[in-house]
């Protein structure tokens, strides 16, 4: 008997923003200035956030996207992304203890999380293998994927990854007030 294994490859991309050193400082004052409210509800803990605050997220998002889009556009062609739009952009800052739940993006091309404060690399976002249930609770499927994924990131990086792949904001370690600040957008592919 032949028995054939095929298989299905999530994405995850790590780009580096290069001029991160540049805007960071600006960013997080433009951020810090703002009156954003905490995000408490349905199993979130989020210290800062803008995401249902369409006021709040004029001055930084212009900044951001001013300073990222030819960064941004070169990534997403090389994703096959040539042609994209911006459909979302948030920011989220979390204090030690904060945490968000696993979620996803929904009906996007690519959902993205740039580190733009990250004082521990453990505060990263924790991806999950779409078959995670069925190699850790059946055991009956390997998969060369591990169920469980923390890349290895750094503050300037931003990561790239389906929108529909599951994901979580791990417990916030630290000492650091406001330890991990992203800014969190989804594109969607145009033409």
């Amino acid at each position: 008997m032949e028995l054939r294994k095929e298989g299905f490859e999530i994405p995850v991309y790590i780009s580096h923003l290069p001029n991160h050193e540049e805007i960071r400082d600006g960013l997080l004052e433009i951020i810090d200035e703002l009156d954003a409210p905490a995000w408490t509800e349905n199993g979130l803990n989020i210290a800062r956030c803008s995401y249902d605050q369409g006021k709040l997220n004029q001055r930084w998002r212009r900044t951001f996207f001013d300073a990222a889009r030819s960064h941004l556009s070169e990534v997403y062609a090389e994703l096959k992304t040539p042609k994209w739009e911006l459909q979302r952009a948030w920011f989220q800052s979390y204090d030690p203890g904060n945490m968000h739940h696993l979620h996803t993006h929904g009906a996007c091309t690519w959902a993205n999380a740039y580190y733009l404060k990250l004082s521990d690399p453990a505060n990263a976002t924790v991806f999950y293998h779409p078959s995670r249930h069925w190699v850790e609770l059946r055991g009956c499927l390997e998969s060369d994927s591990p169920p469980r994924l923390q890349p290895d990131v750094r503050e300037g990086d931003i990561v790239h990854f389906p929108g529909y792949l599951e994901h979580e904001a791990p417990v916030t370690r630290g000492e650091d007030p406001e330890s991990k600040t992203i800014i969190a957008f989804n594109v969607t592919q145009v033409g």
